[in-house]
């Protein structure tokens, strides 16, 4: 266990920044079915689609913000 700690001891900085980015990653990957089912118990009900264009828009963005931290881990 020392030895492990020595070796990742120089690369801290990059460990937390990948953790972070994975916490991110799944953060947009589950949020998704959530703006889903917004979608259509708020503006498809309620005949919004202002609403559904402007949660579309914000799933789009978690997608790109998901896909960007897929690329940063890897």
């Amino acid at each position: 266990m020392k030895n492990l700690i020595r070796v990742f001891k120089n690369k801290l900085p990059q460990v937390f920044i990948i953790f972070a980015l994975l916490i991110l990653e799944a953060y947009c990957d589950l949020s998704l079915p959530s703006y889903t089912a917004s979608i259509v118990d708020i503006g498809i009900q309620n005949a919004d689609l202002n609403y559904i264009t402007n949660i579309g828009t914000l799933m789009l963005l978690m997608v790109a913000i998901s896909v960007f931290a897929t690329i940063g881990v890897s």
